[in-house]
């Protein structure tokens, strides 16, 4: 199964929305199992254990019995987002930014952690040299009305 990077977005806006922040750990109650609509439990189990190899949540886990009686774990489940995934999350929260992150990040096929970070980077700095004369601008004339009380 490959990763799905929109999936992958869900499912940390679900665990900012649905996670708890205090729970022990020996205690399965507060655990909140997730679900996102047009995902098969699989995927979605997939993509929770990935998330929580990568650091970005704190999962919860059922023990299944296959066919030869042994037994594994399945991460269904969220305790909370990390600090990483409140950090990832935050990058990639915005639509717009979002669409513009996965259409620079497709050609390269490369939507890793460090890829979407550089190209966060990457669109704050053109935010900011598209706005930076605007600014300028701006506070010349607030600084050139400001000092002409001065001079008159």
């Amino acid at each position: 199964m490959k990763r799905d990077f929109d999936l992958i977005r869900k499912i940390l806006f679900y665990a900012e929305e649905h996670g708890h922040k205090f729970i022990s750990k020996h205690s399965r109650d507060n655990l909140v199992e997730v679900v996102i609509d047009g995902y098969s439990k699989e995927e979605v189990i997939f993509h929770l254990e990935i998330l929580y190899s990568g650091g970005l949540v704190e999962s919860g886990y059922n023990y299944v019995h296959n066919s030869r009686a042994t037994e594994r774990i399945e991460r269904d489940k969220i305790n909370y987002l990390t600090w990483a995934g409140f950090e990832y999350l935050d990058k990639v929260r915005d639509p717009t930014r979002w669409e513009s992150i996965k259409k620079r990040l497709q050609p390269l096929g490369d939507f890793s952690y460090e890829a979407v970070n550089r190209t966060v980077a990457q669109l704050a700095t053109e935010q900011v040299k598209l706005y930076a004369p605007l600014a300028f601008y701006t506070a010349f004339a607030y600084l050139a009305g400001f000092f002409s009380k001065f001079f008159r």
